[in-house]
């Protein structure tokens, strides 16, 4: 299990790949090739040899199959690799039925639709992966690969050759460039989302909706962008400037993203209005292009309206009540808030986005800081030393050189719990203290951040007053 920074807080569960790596999708709008062609044929051929791979549980023909930095949902590409050693390791049989839609392809790019289901039995259980994904391919020396693989959206459509995405719920609107592809999007961290295909397939532009969990500063969210070097291998950030975007104060970033053959150039602006955050990008294929569409660009930029929504609508955050203290009566759980933080319980379907079977966050009246207690269950007791083992791999796969230091065993509510610390850096540089509790299959978990990492000895102080003050009796 690993957190991020925020928008949203994921813990990784060893049955994720099925998230990252399938392969489906929906209605598109982009013509239909006349004929199929033998590069056509050769990119629809790695997409059901891959299948095929997942059948025979074939890591390496899996692994060749997809560019090396391509990760998928999942977003980090070590955290995949290691996720898929894990989940073909412990399946005791992998099913995957591929159905391919649609097949675009102009030069040396791909963009494919395709239905998928992936399932996956283990002897404790099963999980399947049923719906539609769009597909991105590339073309280098050595032949195609994979370079994308993102969820696309069940619950809501787009017309054909509709001049404009409107997501009334939300409030939010915008324009559709003339002659360019448009696709509903899914994934766990968004609300709404949509990709915008330009007609040579060279570059995207992207709007997503995410509902914040709980609150952020948008320079925290911006500050994530600057270490995405260290987890795409080849990436470099460019710089950071100040904009507007629907009106409203907002940050765009650059950076060239080492994903497929070359880089290419991503540029996002990002905006936070009543606890949602709203993401502008724009992705051109390869980076010594940029800039390209400009025009396109300018017009969804300056036509993008975000209203407010009000508390209890579609689309708006859970309102932010603080509370001085927390009780979860089915796990048996309560705590009263640490004097001088500001406690924010996570609603259950946030929660359960994440795996967890509730959240909890912390943080200080004023700073970066922060303290996330929650709990997953498990399939089984599993002892702590393994469980941050666990932990340490998966928090390696986002940022190298991390040692755990300051390693002692605890009881906590008269369980047995693991206290640890490192240092890390996802933009901003943080020291992080993590505190693991179980009971019986349940893992109670502390992931605590103090930013910056001189705030440490603060934070550290506020964990050990919030487990002298836990809760956990059997309920």
């Amino acid at each position: 299990m690993v957190t991020q920074d925020p928008p949203v807080h994921r813990v990784v569960a060893s049955v994720a790949l099925s998230a990252c790596l399938a392969l489906a999708a929906a209605p598109v709008v982009l013509a239909q090739a006349p004929a199929p062609n033998p590069e056509e044929e050769a990119v629809e051929r790695l997409l059901l040899s891959t299948a095929q791979a997942f059948r025979d549980k074939d890591v390496p023909g899996i692994r060749k199959a997809f560019a090396e930095n391509c990760a998928g949902p999942l977003r980090i590409p070590k955290l995949a690799r290691a996720t898929l050693d894990q989940v073909m390791g412990a399946a005791q049989t992998v099913t995957a039925d591929l159905a391919i839609k649609e097949t675009h392809l102009e030069g040396t790019r791909a963009l494919v639709v395709a239905d998928l289901t992936l399932a996956f039995e283990f002897g404790g259980g099963a999980k399947e992966v049923k719906g539609p994904y769009l597909f991105w391919l590339d073309k280098a020396a050595q032949g195609w690969s994979i370079t994308g693989a993102e969820p696309m959206a069940t619950d809501w459509t787009l017309a054909d050759g509709s001049a404009e995405v409107t997501w009334p719920d939300d409030g939010v609107g915008f324009a559709v460039p003339k002659g360019w592809g448009a696709f509903a999007m899914a994934g766990p961290e968004v609300h709404r989302a949509a990709t915008l295909v330009s007609p040579d397939l060279s570059t995207t532009l992207s709007v997503a909706l995410i509902v914040l969990p709980v609150p952020v500063q948008l320079k925290t969210v911006a500050a994530n962008h600057h270490g995405i070097a260290t987890i795409y291998p080849g990436s470099r950030f460019l710089d950071e400037a100040e904009a507007t975007l629907a009106g409203q104060p907002a940050v765009q970033t650059r950076m060239d993203l080492a994903i497929g053959p070359v880089p290419s150039r991503v540029e996002t602006v990002l905006m936070i209005r009543d606890g949602r955050l709203l993401v502008l990008s724009r992705d051109i294929m390869p980076a010594t292009a940029a800039p390209r569409f400009d025009e396109e660009f300018t017009r969804v930029r300056d036509s993008l309206t975000v209203k407010a929504v009000p508390d209890g609508a579609a689309g708006a955050p859970p309102p932010a009540v603080p509370a001085n203290a927390f009780t979860n009566p089915r796990l048996g759980v309560g705590f009263p808030t640490p004097e001088g933080w500001v406690l924010q319980a996570l609603d259950d379907e946030t929660a359960g986005k994440q795996g967890w079977a509730f959240g909890a966050h912390l943080r200080p009246a004023q700073g970066d800081s922060m303290i996330l207690f929650g709990a997953k269950e498990l399939p089984g007791p599993v002892d702590l030393k393994t469980l941050q083992d666990a932990e340490m791999k998966n928090v390696s796969a986002i940022a190298e050189g991390v040692v755990a230091q300051d390693v002692k065993d605890l009881k906590v509510s008269g369980l047995p719990a693991r206290s640890w610390s490192f240092t890390l850096n996802l933009g901003q540089e943080r020291r992080r203290r993590e505190v693991f509790i179980t009971r019986s299959n349940i893992l109670f978990f502390v992931i605590a951040d103090a930013i910056p990492p001189t705030a440490y000895d603060t934070v550290s102080k506020t964990v050990d007053t919030f487990l002298e003050s836990l809760s956990l009796a059997n309920p």
